[in-house]
This record gives structure tokens, sequence and C-alpha cells, in this order.
């Protein structure tokens, strides 16, 4: 590892200070500083969570977290559109969505709904697949690499959606992996944030900000998930779309 390497990785594990764990899978990887700097464009749908609601400004929220520590781990320069807005659903966007594409032409989209905005008001699992599946096939005919994040845990990941919120996930997951296509990933943030509690005996309740949404605590391991999941997929190489 060369001294321009070790910078980016001391860079950003400084910037992930709370886990140890990705920051030590960071330290450990390979990384190619060879490739020429690129500039990546990602749009970002979803709700409160992915918007970054009770984090800290400017901080923004996990995704904005994790793709400021991305800009320092490597030569590529993430722009963040975020059409997150608090209150969406995942029918919300139905008549936006393709102009968002239009006009920014993302590199990557990154689906980030949060789940709970739809179990509080009912809606149909399959319709939540269906709006999902349309999501990630039109940013696909967009040429655009989709990622599809669950969202952070909050307290109703444990109380009231306790079992719902999971089952949504999983078919949001399920949705995904029936497109077989090695443009569409996931990054199971949700999941690996409650093995996190589990394997380090941690309770959840110092990471929250309220019922449905993580403190800037939360948001920064999060934040830490998301960055070990994207270095472990790409490396610090740019994205692009595989025709």
């Amino acid at each position: 590892m060369n001294i321009r390497t070790s910078a980016a990785v001391f860079a950003i594990c400084s910037t992930l200070s709370i886990l140890a764990t990705p920051a030590q899978a960071l330290a450990k990887k390979s990384f190619d500083t060879t490739s020429t700097p690129t500039d990546e464009r990602v749009l970002v749908i979803g709700a409160s969570v992915a918007q970054g609601q009770k984090d800290t400004r400017p901080k923004g929220g996990y995704l904005r977290r994790a793709f400021h520590a991305l800009n320092l781990l490597s030569d590529n320069h993430f722009t963040v559109v975020d059409k997150a807005v608090p209150g969406s659903t995942v029918r919300s966007i139905r008549k936006t969505y393709s102009n968002w594409l239009d006009a920014v032409h993302p590199n990557v989209v990154v689906i980030a709904w949060g789940g709970l905005n739809d179990l509080a008001r009912h809606t149909p699992f399959s319709e939540i697949q269906h709006e999902v599946h349309w999501q990630i096939d039109t940013a696909l005919k967009h040429h655009a690499a989709v990622i599809l994040v669950t969202s952070p845990v909050s307290p109703a990941s444990y109380t009231t959606y306790r079992v719902a919120q999971t089952d949504l996930f999983n078919s949001e997951v399920e949705t995904a992996k029936r497109f077989h296509s090695q443009n569409v990933y996931i990054f199971n943030v949700f999941s690996q944030m409650k093995s996190y509690f589990a394997a380090h005996h941690e309770a959840y309740q110092p990471y929250m900000g309220d019922g449905w949404h993580p403190n800037a605590q939360g948001h920064e391991l999060a934040a830490q998930l998301f960055v070990k999941d994207w270095s472990n997929t790409f490396g610090t190489h740019p994205v692009r779309f595989q025709a």
C-alpha cells in the first residue's frame, strides 16, 4: 500500500469512527489508485430516514455521510442528488421519478425506502413490490446501476413493526434479486445493524432520535455499514453500467 493509498484509508477510518470492523476491513483491502478519476452522479430516492431526519446538520443522514466518506476513499467524486422526501411512500414518486432520471442522468440510483410510511398506511406488500420493481427497471432502462439499500433500524423496528418491517425488506430484497442483473446490488443495512447490536451486546436506544428515526450516532453507524458494503462490492473503482 503506497503513501497515497494509506492516507486515503486513514482519512476514511478517521471519518468513520464508531465501528471498528468496517474500518479494519477497509484497512486490509487492497485499493487500486491507478484508475482515472471520475465524477459519479448518485440519485437517492426514499423518505425521511434517507433524507437524514434527526441527524445533525450539515451531515444530512447516513447516505450523505457515506458518500462523503467515499469521496475521501478514492479519486472518484460522488455528487449526490437527494430526492428523498419525508412522509413519502413508494408510490409518491410515480409522476416525477422518470423526470428525475432524465434530468440527473445518474450513474447510480440508490433506492432507500424505510418502509414505515407504507406500513402505517397498510400499503399491500404486492403494491410495494410492484413499485420497487418498476423503480429498478426504470433506472436500468436509463442505464443506471441500482443499489437497493434497506433502512437503518429505528425503535419501531423492535416494537410496533418488529415483524412487518423485516418482512417488507425481505420482499424488497427478493424483488431486486429476481432481476438477476449485474447492475442491481443489495446493501442490507437493516439486517447488518441489528446484527451489530446483537453481536456487541449493545442496546439500540442510544442510537435513536425518535420512534421512527436514528440519531446522529445511528446515522453514522449506518453510513459505516453502507461504506463497508460499497467497498467490498466496488473497491475504489467507478460504478459502470454493464450493458
